[in-house]
């Protein structure tokens, strides 16, 4: 492998192993809450354990969610979820670094970052697709709060044969 370069099946994580992990937690720390940020009428969080938690999903088309809400300038209260969550939707919003500052200021202390987005996928416009992430970026625009350590950041295989970047942190 040439210098500066970086061999992908050294991050890998799967969809799998970070739904263990979020389970554990679940029951190690008595999460009670989560948000799905863009989460829509009808879909699921998915991870074991997601169907006792009290779940709200937020998006930015009023009748699709259980809050109206742009997570780039939100207005949920600070210290509201256990755990925000969101699954593909990071590569559609225009400056997703403020998504992840208010992802961090809606989470309580000792809560749970839990996103996935994507790393190789084509051009898919709901709005708008403005981003591709690596692991690298995906946990610094969380970790450049000073407020959340990343358990683990790595790519997963999507059907189709496309990547994803999947983000696991803890709240300070």
């Amino acid at each position: 492998m040439k210098a500066g370069h970086l061999d992908i099946n050294e991050f890998l994580f799967t969809q799998q192993e970070a739904d263990i992990i979020i389970t554990r937690l679940i029951f190690e720390r008595q999460l009670k809450s989560v948000i799905d940020i863009g989460g829509r009428e009808g879909s699921k969080i998915g991870f074991v354990g997601s169907d006792k938690l009290e779940c709200v999903k937020s998006n930015i088309y009023k009748d699709d969610g259980d809050i109206f809400d742009d997570i780039c300038n939100s207005k949920i209260k600070s210290d509201s979820f256990d755990i925000v969550h969101s699954r593909n939707l990071f590569e559609h919003l225009l400056e997703p670094w403020k998504a992840a500052e208010h992802c961090v200021r809606i989470c309580k202390s000792r809560g749970i970052l839990y996103h996935m987005t994507v790393f190789s996928w084509s051009l898919h416009v709901d709005p708008v697709d403005c981003f591709r992430y690596t692991h690298i970026g995906l946990a610094h625009i969380f970790e450049r709060t000073d407020q959340v350590e990343t358990i683990k950041c790595g790519y997963s295989l999507y059907k189709f044969g496309r990547w994803g970047v999947i983000y696991l942190g803890e709240k300070r």
